[in-house]
């Protein structure tokens, strides 16, 4: 993705296109905008054609009738297509805009930190991708008859998480619908590799089944955490996915029920009529898993996850979208023409009450009367119209006519001393407010150069402009620097269209003040210390609360201390700004609570999580025999579980249980009374010892006991 902005945003029909994200063998991908009256305005994306393909016929009527098709898929999993159109000989299609990653970012990014995707967040995720595609494969007609639509390339590069959770199916651009079939060459190929069914990958005729074996291949890789076909050649990959060899996934990742890698296995089956027959039953079947483990995140959940897991995409997608409301041009004042009136073409000014103008501080813009009491800007029509305009005028604007009346000397010299007053007004009013600022006490205020600067406690005007010395904000294109020859002071002047200050202590002081010293005897504040930390996640606001989107997997317990860190600097160190206290660990999400260092900290702040360690071994039994019991009840495979009596008088910590056929829970800390755990979290394990058939051994840091296993 290219990171560079169009300097001038060129217009396609009714959209405005800003950025350029990509180009392929087929057109360009745009970054665009619809804008209406009232400021309304809302981002897109635009896929442009090939000047180069619209000689072919057939593609052009292909591309009709895709977009006749897809324009009519409205579903929330689905990325709605909005237009299509031709503007002066360029074809183009627009579709929904979702500010999100793809699944194979968020896959790679949660290898890449070593953060294993959640079961749940798994399942949640496809369960979403397989009711879009079942949406789409029902799909009918206004004749009411079915469309009998088929994508051909699910993957995770064609779905998108938002950053608040929600899921998008994108790119039906090879889908097929049963109207469409005389469009496709025999024996032709499409699809991606690694993720095409048997039969797509032999070239032989396909339905909806296709997808939904696709879609099994994203859940089995989100779950395993590495590629279902192992990379190679072209030739060695499409063998792989003709004949496709599943390994089971309880052998791959150790918490994934048996149940839930046959319900996998299913949607992976080489035959078509073996697997779902729809993809809304593979959707019910994920459901009904996640039921099984405690129930579905919300959509909440995952967004905060996905923002957590990609910090550097959405901070680079808030910019992009800030900068794309940026990016419109300022409406020019009208020229005059020779009956008085707007130029055909040129804007009229904004009219008062009209939403607020901001003004950059070195950028050069016409100003515009508004209504705000705070900041008391008249209109300058009459001053600006002889002076500034005239000067910027294009030279093909119409000039006044000779019969125009023209300004006396007496009546110049008049408003060439207004300017000046109100010159000297605005100056005088600068001084003041930087003699104000930089009077207040206290250490100096983060330089603007830091993204996201940690804070010392508050101080009196602290956020009340640059320090001494500190570097104005940088030129924009086109603007006229301060104090440059034929820069206007009026316009130049820093000035915004709100109650805040303005940080003009840049524009006063030509030599940097020096910065305040503590006075003798007073304390210097300690430097914060850095740490290296391997692993860190980004805490996130929770409700009234914070919380971080991982779970038990990571090591978290209730009552465990961590650390608070800021972002990584040089040589990868860490601020540490306070700590954090575990309070709930519920499912991919923990809730935390902040201390007070770590509350006043500003910019992003992360937890520290504990290093991997291995599962801890059953403490040596001691004299002391343990009062309880345990009591085996459900069904295999769907609700069985183990509940374990604690009658002592405290809770026991350090707790394994063993099982016959060496089979091991991990119990940890046991609380009074009674409590129950899935039959799911117990494993087999080669050195657990023997146990007699019909007993559970329970080993504790307090003691041990041997359990007959009611049923």
């Amino acid at each position: 993705m290219t990171n560079e902005f169009s300097e001038s945003p060129r217009s396609l029909g009714r959209y405005e296109l800003v950025h350029l994200l990509g180009q392929g063998g087929m057109g360009e991908v745009y970054l665009a905008r619809i804008s209406g009256a009232a400021g309304f305005e809302k981002p897109c994306i635009v896929k442009t054609i090939l000047p180069a393909l619209l000689k072919d016929g057939q593609f052009l009527e292909r591309f009709h009738h895709e977009a006749k098709v897809l324009v009519h898929l409205v579903h929330s999993s689905i990325a709605q297509v909005y237009d299509m159109g031709e503007t002066d000989g360029t074809y183009y299609m627009a579709l929904e805009y979702v500010a999100g990653v793809d699944v194979a970012h968020l896959a790679e990014q949660s290898r890449e930190k070593r953060l294993p995707l959640p079961v749940p967040v798994a399942l949640s995720l496809v369960q979403r991708i397989a009711e879009g595609l079942g949406y789409a494969h029902r799909k009918t007609g206004l004749d009411g008859v079915p469309l009998g639509i088929v994508h051909r390339d699910v993957s995770p590069h064609n779905v998108m998480v938002s950053y608040e959770g929600e899921v998008k199916v994108i790119d039906f651009g090879l889908a097929k619908s049963a109207a469409r079939s005389k469009y496709t060459l025999p024996a032709t190929v499409m699809g991606k590799l690694g993720y095409m069914s048997p039969e797509q990958a032999r070239a032989e005729p396909l339905d909806h089944r296709s997808d939904i074996y696709s879609c099994g291949v994203v859940l089995w890789e989100l779950l395993a955490g590495r590629p279902l076909v192992p990379p190679g050649t072209v030739g060695e990959m499409m063998a792989a996915m003709a004949h496709p060899t599943v390994p089971s996934l309880c052998e791959v990742r150790p918490d994934v029920s048996p149940v839930l890698d046959a319900v996998v296995r299913r949607a992976l089956e080489p035959l078509p009529h073996n697997r779902y027959a729809r993809a809304d039953e593979f959707a019910r079947a994920l459901n009904a898993q996640l039921v099984e483990s405690g129930g579905a995140p919300s959509t909440e959940d995952v967004g905060t996850f996905v923002r957590a897991v990609c910090p550097e995409a959405f901070s680079a997608q808030r910019k992009l979208i800030s900068s794309l409301s940026r990016e419109r041009p300022e409406p020019m004042p009208p020229s005059p023409t020779a009956h008085g009136l707007p130029a055909v073409g040129v804007a009229p000014p904004h009219a008062p009450g009209v939403g607020p103008v901001e003004l950059e501080a070195t950028t050069v813009r016409p100003l515009h009367p508004r209504e705000d009491s705070s900041v008391p800007i008249h209109p300058a029509a009459t001053l600006m119209q002889g002076s500034l305009d005239n000067a910027r005028s294009p030279a093909g604007a119409l000039a006044p006519p000779a019969s125009a009346s023209v300004a006396s000397p007496a009546s110049r010299r008049v408003m060439v001393l207004a300017l000046g007053f109100a010159a000297f007004g605005l100056v005088s009013a600068s001084v003041g407010a930087t003699l104000y600022f930089m009077s207040g006490p206290g250490e100096r205020p983060p330089a603007w150069g830091e993204a996201h600067p940690p804070r010392p406690p508050p101080f009196p005007h602290a956020e009340r402009g640059p320090p001494p010395g500190a570097r104005p904000p940088p030129f924009q294109p086109g603007s006229a620097p301060p104090g440059a020859p034929g820069a206007d002071p009026l316009v130049a002047t820093p000035v915004r269209a709100s109650a805040e200050p303005a940080p003009v202590a840049h524009a006063v002081d030509k030599q940097p003040a020096e910065p305040p010293r503590p006075a003798s005897g007073e304390p210097k504040a300690a430097e914060p210390a850095r740490i290296k930390v391997s692993n860190a996640v980004q805490v996130q606001a929770r409700g009234n609360g914070y919380g971080v989107p991982v779970g038990s997997a990571t090591g978290l317990k209730p009552e465990m201390v961590l650390q608070v860190v800021g972002p990584p600097g040089p040589k990868g160190l860490r601020k540490v700004l306070g700590q954090a206290t575990v309070e709930q660990v519920e499912g991919p999400v923990t809730t935390v609570s902040l201390d007070a260092a770590a509350l006043k900290a500003r910019g992003p702040r992360f937890v520290a999580l504990p290093e991997a360690r291995p599962v801890p071994a059953p403490a040596e039994a001691k004299a002391r025999v343990l009062e309880g019991g345990a009591k085996l009840s459900g069904l295999k495979h769907l609700n069985k579980k183990i509940t374990l009596y604690n009658r002592e008088d405290e809770a026991l910590t350090n707790c394994m249980a063993t099982l016959p056929g060496k089979r091991r829970l991990a119990v940890g800390t046991l609380p009074k009374g009674f409590k129950d755990y899935a039959w799911r979290y117990v494993r087999p394990h080669a050195d657990a010892p023997e146990v007699p058939s019909g007993t559970l051994r329970l080993q504790c840091t307090e003691g041990s006991a041997d359990f007959v296993l009611v049923e």
